[in-house]
Order: structure tokens, then C-alpha cells, then sequence
């Protein structure tokens, strides 16, 4: 019974190239999704004891449009890993190969994982 319950709360998370998507539930689906460009700022929160044992913490996503809506994503490893990859590909989509303005310097983005 207890499986059952925490499946039907299960989330899955999918980041594509294009857009950020959230499944909710087991029996009815509940389906978020986002697009990377309407993405306005990414936020990492993290405790004590969640930044230096468990390398995990909680990503706030604050969205842009008519009705603005904040996304919490809780207990996810390595956040800061998470907010640089989506930065990059919000970065990839405002700016494709070839398109980039002069002023517009590459940076590369460290993501090896954290030590701890």
C-alpha cells in the first residue's frame, strides 16, 4: 500500500534542449511543461547539511508570461550542476551556432561533480 501511495506522488523530470517537463502521478497524469526561453531565473537553495553530506537541495524555476509560476524542485543532486546545464541550454537557445552577437563572449561551464 505504501508503494503504491509513493508512486502515485512520484514526479518525473525530463530537460530536453527545448523545454523543461514535470509528470505528476501514477493513475492521472499531471503534465507541466516550460519552455527553456520563458524561463526568467533559476535559483539554488540548499541547508548545511544538504550542501556538504548529500550533495542535494532544491531548484526554484520562476517562469515569464501571463500568469508567472515559481517551480520547486526538491531533494535533486547536485542543484548547482542542474542550474549551470539549464543556464547553457537557455544560452544554446537564445543564441544557435553562428547567430551569436560580436559582443558575446563563449564561456565554458565546469560541471564535474562536487567534492565533498
Amino acid at each position: 500500500m505504501v508503494r503504491i501511495v509513493r508512486l502515485k506522488l512520484s514526479y518525473i523530470y525530463l530537460l530536453t534542449n527545448r523545454r523543461f517537463l514535470i509528470i505528476q502521478g501514477l493513475l492521472s497524469r499531471k503534465l507541466i511543461t516550460s519552455p527553456l526561453d520563458r524561463i526568467t531565473h533559476v535559483t539554488v537553495e540548499q541547508s548545511f547539511t544538504e550542501r556538504f553530506f548529500y550533495s542535494s537541495g532544491q531548484v526554484v524555476i520562476i517562469t515569464a508570461g501571463y500568469d508567472p509560476r515559481e517551480i520547486v524542485i526538491e531533494h535533486i543532486a547536485h542543484p548547482v550542476k542542474f542550474k549551470n546545464l539549464m543556464e547553457e541550454l537557455g544560452t544554446k537557445l537564445e543564441y544557435p551556432e553562428g547567430e551569436k552577437p560580436a559582443a558575446q563572449e563563449e564561456k565554458k561551464i565546469d560541471i564535474r561533480p562536487m567534492k565533498i
